[in-house]
């Protein structure tokens, strides 16, 4: 449940330790009759902590220009070829930082384009999304989705109905971190190598993003890794065992050699867990790519290669995750073996799965 209680004219976050006063801010800010104002952030989406700050939005349909602008009434803002893009205050209640972004109504439309367009890019593929969306925009998004409108609601509300799919925007969330190849071959890379420190770490990390997917899957849509805790203690109950496993894993201290190999291990098996809940959900929204159209544009992918080696084994042995179950562990790809070799994967030229090699894994 979101810890936190919005009213008409005030907002409390952490059991109430947390306050706002919405005419406070609008006191403290500067805005035309037509322009939207809004309220958002990890406190109002009942994510923050004591030291988090409010983000408030002045949505106008022309930008405010710096000679304009009161600026000597601000402790810091943020200008660039005459245009006023943000101010920060604290409040004189409180103490509390109040970060303001001055947008435009045709910012917020060229933000549901640019989601359109990156859905469009991620529907012909399944490699990881990289540079689709910019991260400040991915942050505007967020904070919007978790707004509460203090001026032009129902202005705002068109404006987030017009075109701005949450569902689209969060399976993009899922594809930017969840087939991250190049960190899962940090981890064989680092455990081939005998760096176990360093495994243990990139282990954590490559099962973090997949748990982070996980919750955008379920509709989060905060990119940040750093609120992934509190998102995930938002799962249905069916999924807390997994949760519990993970927030196991990630405190366990590390001894010798034996207690590392065994965080990589479990972290990675844990992946392959995480993946197959993620697997379950494509087909609950038809702005998710199915499975179906998953294994179809990857079976074009795969075609399209006119030679084949190993790397690419490993790239889509996490790629495929998306789609297909029964496919060999990714504990598999950790040592140096026969056990890497593509006919233990798949047959690239349909994806159907072969014989296992004859060959032992050991660990």
């Amino acid at each position: 449940m979101k810890n936190v209680v919005i009213s008409s004219t005030h907002a409390s976050a952490l059991g109430g330790r947390i306050s706002i006063e919405f005419e406070d801010v609008l006191r403290n800010l500067h805005f035309g009759e037509d322009d939207i104002v809004l309220i958002g952030g990890s406190l109002m989406d009942g994510y923050g902590s004591n030291t988090s700050d409010f983000d408030v939005y002045v949505i106008s349909e022309k930008p405010p220009r710096f000679e304009e602008f009161p600026v000597h009434r601000h402790h810091r803002y943020v200008c660039q070829q005459g245009i006023l893009n943000s101010v920060t205050d604290y409040m004189p209640s409180t103490g509390r930082i109040l970060d303001t972004q001055y947008r435009t109504k045709e910012q917020l439309r060229a933000l549901q384009t640019s989601v359109q367009g990156a859905f469009s890019q991620a529907s012909q593929r399944t490699k990881m999304l990289i540079n689709t969306m910019s991260v400040s925009d991915q942050r505007t998004i967020y904070r919007l989705y978790s707004a509460h409108a203090l001026k032009g609601k129902a202005e705002f509300e068109n404006l987030m109905k017009s075109g701005l799919s949450r569902d689209q925007f969060c399976y993009l969330l899922f594809r930017n971190v969840a087939l991250d190849y190049p960190l899962f071959n940090d981890v064989v890379g680092a455990w081939r190598d005998g760096d176990l420190l360093m495994g243990c770490e990139r282990a954590r990390f490559f099962l973090s993003r997949i748990a982070q997917g996980l919750t955008n899957m379920f509709g989060n849509t905060n990119s940040e890794m750093k609120w992934i805790l509190r998102a995930l203690e938002r799962l249905p109950d069916p999924i807390q065992p997994m949760v519990m496993k993970y927030r196991e894993l990630i405190s366990r201290g590390l001894g010798g050699a034996h207690e590392m190999r065994q965080v990589i291990l479990d972290c990675i098996n844990l992946s392959d867990e995480f993946y197959a809940t993620s697997r379950s959900l494509l087909n609950s929204t038809s702005c998710f790519m199915s499975i179906e159209d998953s294994e179809r544009i990857t079976r074009q992918e795969i075609d399209g290669y006119k030679s084949w080696h190993r790397d690419l084994t490993k790239e889509f042995a996490i790629r495929c995750r998306l789609f297909r179950s029964g496919l060999p562990p990714l504990v598999e790809f950790l040592p140096e073996t026969e056990g890497e070799r593509l006919s233990l994967f798949l047959d690239h030229s349909d994806l159907q799965l072969t014989k296992n090699s004859s060959q032992p894994v050991n660990f």
